[in-house]
């Protein structure tokens, strides 16, 4: 069975990442087109601090029907007003994500295994 990938709706809840930074914010779709998309994020305070600018390159993850999906894109204009309104200019197509759900780091730990009377460390 193959799942179907579609752009986002208007009034969905999206997740933007700043790709180069590994930072997400989380906005809305104000409109979605093959060649661009307009979020709107209420977090205008942290953009700035950011210093985000047109230019940067994002990923836009969605939950659709089945599953995540993700659209590649770029910061084309900033709006300021009460919110904060981005259009970006979509660079790929709309795809299922691979985005992990959970931080993956390297852990060392000993660990003792006792089986059937055998202790095995590592």
């Amino acid at each position: 069975m193959s799942v179907q990938v579609h752009l986002p709706r208007p009034d969905a809840g999206v997740e933007f990442t700043l790709v180069n930074r590994g930072i997400t914010i989380p906005s809305h779709v104000e409109s979605a087109t093959e060649s661009q998309v307009v979020l709107r994020t209420d977090l205008q305070a942290y953009l700035r601090k950011l210093g985000v600018r047109p230019g940067e390159a994002v990923e836009v993850y969605w939950q659709g029907a089945e599953e995540e999906q993700t659209l590649p894109a770029q910061i084309t204009e900033l709006e300021h007003a009460d919110d904060v309104r981005l259009l970006l200019a979509v660079t790929g197509p709309p795809r299922l994500s691979q985005r992990r759900k959970a931080v993956r780091a390297q852990l060392e730990v000993p660990v003792l295994v006792n089986h059937e009377g055998t202790q095995l460390y590592g």
